[in-house]
């Protein structure tokens, strides 16, 4: 079971830095908000907090000064990746609408508090098994701060494909985004390869390539 954890969490942070690194050069030549948000939600999550939680975990890796300072900034860097999706989230589908503003001050603020908490649990702790964080309030406000905002970012893109659906059927919408299931996938949206759109064009019957 270790051996599977330790496979998937590396797999994770490889794709994790691929992905966002893709759509950081992506955002470096478009300046625009979307693929911004969303290569710093990839990469605080990939290539920051998670690498930085796990060695904190390694026994003999660090002193146990360093690794409750580990963990600590891997919670920043979570938290940071977490305020970049509920961005994405917002501008992507929300943008405009009071009730998208409602909810992203809402879990703005609950990131707030589960950072002002993570830092207050973990003052005067010497080694990363005494880190409050991890019992107690601290687990259950890390519970529901991280599963409030994925929530949110995990159905605004639900409903939305929903709605490309039907006006893809009308012809009123690309199919390349429409096709669009998964948060990985979404990034074909703004770097779609040759391969994968000959792909859709061969399904679909619509010409999507300029």
């Amino acid at each position: 079971m270790n051996y599977l954890v330790a496979v998937s969490n590396i797999l994770f942070i490889i794709t994790g830095i691929f992905v966002g690194g893709k759509l950081a050069l992506l955002a470096l030549r478009t300046h625009k908000l979307p693929e911004t948000a969303f290569a710093v939600r990839m990469l605080c999550t990939s290539a920051l907090g998670l690498p930085l939680m796990i060695a904190a975990r390694i026994p003999g890796l660090v002193s146990d000064g360093v690794g409750v300072d580990f963990v600590v900034a891997g919670y920043f860097f979570l938290d940071a990746s977490m305020v970049a999706s509920i961005i994405f989230t917002w501008k992507v589908f929300r943008q405009g609408e009071r009730l998208g503003i409602i909810v992203a001050t809402t879990m703005f603020a609950l990131v707030l508090v589960h950072a002002i908490v993570t830092i207050s649990l973990s003052v005067g702790s010497t080694s990363v098994a005494e880190i409050s964080v991890f019992k107690g309030q601290g687990q259950i406000l890390t519970s529901l701060a991280m599963g409030a905002v994925f929530l949110w970012c995990t159905y605004e893109p639900a409903r939305y494909y929903r709605t490309l659906l039907k006006r893809c059927a009308l012809g009123l919408s690309s199919p390349v985004v429409a096709s669009l299931t998964s948060a990985i996938a979404l990034v074909l949206a703004f770097v779609p390869p040759h391969a994968y759109l000959r792909f859709i064009e061969g399904r679909t019957g619509v010409a999507v390539r300029a």
